[in-house]
């Protein structure tokens, strides 16, 4: 299955889509795929962004060397809105949470009224090295609906891991 195929059944949540490729520090926007009733919405391109603060970014920090973990700490955690997580322990405690878990949430940190819901993607070795999310307004992105997207994110993260060289 290629990884339009992947993005398009994911776009049937109703939101975007974004596959994004962890480059050490910053999430890099390989595709997106928004739903056209989105077009009006507040979501923005992200070519690049704060592996701290996004859905995307989480799932793959996570998932990460200690080493890197603490340079993306190092360098900030600059504010974008009043919930992105400038705490370091705080941080460390989200990216346990999302090894637990398989998945990452992004609740309004990166852009005010934008949830997200994110899982890792693995290549061949195992390593985790890009991350998948559907994003919308936080009014849809609701509690309610976040273990259903949760679910359908990372069952596409584990079909793109089980076909290496497609992103």
């Amino acid at each position: 299955m290629a990884v339009t195929t992947i993005a398009w059944q994911l776009k049937r949540s109703g939101e975007s889509v974004h596959l994004c490729v962890f480059n050490g520090s910053r999430m890099l926007l390989v595709r997106r795929a928004a739903q056209a009733s989105n077009a009006h919405n507040t979501l923005t391109l992200m070519e690049e962004s704060p592996c701290y603060s996004t859905g995307v970014g989480k799932a793959a920090l996570a998932f990460q060397p200690e080493t890197t973990i603490r340079k993306v700490i190092q360098a900030g955690l600059r504010p974008f809105t009043p919930q992105t997580i400038t705490d370091a322990k705080k941080l460390r405690d989200v990216l346990a949470e999302i090894r637990d878990q398989s998945f990452a949430l992004d609740d309004r940190e990166h852009e005010e009224n934008v949830r997200c819901v994110a899982a890792p993607i693995r290549n061949a070795s195992g390593r985790v090295f890009a991350a998948i999310s559907v994003s919308g307004p936080a009014r849809r992105l609701n509690d309610g609906r976040i273990a259903s997207l949760a679910t359908l994110v990372m069952d596409q993260a584990m079909s793109i891991s089980a076909q290496p060289g497609h992103i």
